[in-house]
Parts: C-alpha cells; structure tokens; sequence
C-alpha cells in the first residue's frame, strides 16, 4: 500500500517522511541554506556548524543532541550575587561562584 507521502520517483528508492521529536522552537532552528543544503541556526559557540541534505536528517541530529543544546544556550557570563566577580553560569539557577559555594568568599566583598 502506498500513502501520499511516500512518493515514488523514477529511479530512486520511496522517500519516507518522519518527523523527529522536536519542540516547535527547536524544529525552527532548521532553514535551507541553498537548494541542496539545510543548515542550522542559533547554534552556541564553540558549536559545529553542519550542513544536511534534507530537513529530517538536520532534525534527527538536532534530537540526539538535544540535552546538550538546552545546557549550552543557557550558559554565559553572569556576575555572582555575593561577590560580584564574574563567572560561567549554568543557567539562572547557578548564581554563585565555586569560592563562595564552598562557604569563604573574597575578603573584599564585603
């Protein structure tokens, strides 16, 4: 039985169309490059930048590397709350700096 969108074109194989499990806001980071490539935007720094054939397969490597995005895009220099030195944060919840998470901030900070 052949469904709609399995089309069969002459000389290649039925092409299947899968979504991969991505939130709408991650499904968007996907856009054409050219005719022939997808890219994906918005990566971190640091990050690779690949180029993919189709839609799916972009998405399928956005989905395995999903937990590692969500971290990254939330990492960035935030200053700590009780001495005010600046610091690689984890996210919002990450506000204080190993020095003073140990329990002996800089003297100057008070």
């Amino acid at each position: 039985m052949t469904y709609a969108y399995q089309i069969h074109r002459p000389g290649r194989a039925p092409r299947r169309r899968t979504k991969a499990p991505l939130p709408d806001r991650w499904r968007n980071m996907v856009r054409r490059c050219d005719s022939r490539t997808q890219v994906i935007v918005g990566l971190p720094a640091g990050m690779e930048d690949p180029e993919f054939r189709d839609r799916a397969e972009a998405e399928a490597w956005l989905a395995a590397r999903l937990p590692d995005l969500e971290k990254a895009l939330h990492r960035k220099m935030r200053p700590c709350l009780c001495c005010g030195t600046t610091m690689l944060s984890e996210g919002r919840h990450n506000r204080l700096c190993d020095q003073c998470r140990a329990g002996d901030p800089p003297a100057d900070s008070y």
